[in-house]
């Protein structure tokens, strides 16, 4: 529906602006104004404006001529000098048909889709000749367009809004996240010293547990050793013993003398 719109607003526009002008009171300009209006008829637009052109560019004063030679460079899609062809019209205070002029720098800025301008321009056009029935049906047609372009421009800013909302908050929650994670490295960086002081004592009391185990086996061989000197000294004893007792009471052998 929207393309079906847009194609015959730009047909309404084009078809509005063959309204050419003639006149005659000086045979050259007449002339070259006539094949002008003979080619246009042909629908040769290129051979119309170089007719057109060489006629304003003669008469430069001559607001009719510049509104011809717009006409054509409209017909050409040459938006932006036929713009300016249709504005020095307007500027030529003998110029009759400045209603139409208007209307046509409205097509122009349609076509272009600067809706405001056009609504300006077709404003004007209404304001010069309230009569201009095509203008008023433009005006509202553009009206409308500009609404719609309102409400679309409308929700492009508000999802640009939401997607700018969504990143923002995606980016303060990495600075969040970014945050936590260097506090937590300032943290292992704090607690760092105290592990190393934990595990240099642990190292300096296992090194002293070492020592005070080996004096321990030290100890305990040195009993152990006590035990088996005293046990040897006892057995030595008990085998005297025995050698005194054996020699004590053996019998006396051979004659008595």
């Amino acid at each position: 529906m929207k393309n079906t719109i847009i194609m015959l607003f730009i047909s309404i526009f084009s078809l509005l602006s063959t309204n050419l002008l003639t006149f005659s009171f000086n045979y050259d300009m007449s002339s070259l104004n006539r094949k002008g209006l003979k080619a246009w008829q042909k629908e040769n637009h290129e051979v119309a404006k170089s007719y057109f052109e060489e006629n304003a560019i003669n008469h430069p004063q001559d607001g009719r001529l510049h509104y011809n030679l717009g006409s054509a460079l409209y017909k050409n899609e040459e938006y932006d000098v036929a713009e300016e062809e249709f504005e020095r019209a307007l500027r030529d205070n003998k110029f009759q048909n400045k209603s139409e002029a208007y209307q046509n720098l409205g097509n122009i800025h349609s076509n272009k889709q600067d809706y405001k301008k056009a609504l300006e321009n077709y404003r004007s056009a209404l304001i010069e000749n309230p009569q201009n029935i095509d203008a008023r049906h433009n005006y509202e047609l553009t009206s409308q367009l500009l609404q719609r372009q309102q409400q679309q421009q409308q929700q492009q800013q508000n999802q640009d809004g939401e997607k700018e909302e969504k990143e923002q908050q995606q980016q303060q929650q990495q600075k969040g996240e970014e945050k936590k994670n260097e506090e937590k490295e300032e943290e292992q960086k704090e607690q760092q010293p105290q592990q190393d002081e934990n595990k240099d004592e642990n190292n300096q009391d296992e090194d002293k547990a070492e020592p005070e185990m080996k004096d321990s086996e030290q100890d305990k061989s040195k009993e152990e050793k006590e035990d088996i000197l005293r046990a040897i000294i006892e057995k030595e004893k008990e085998d005297r013993q025995k050698e005194k007792e054996e020699l004590r009471v053996r019998p006396k052998s051979g004659r008595y003398w």
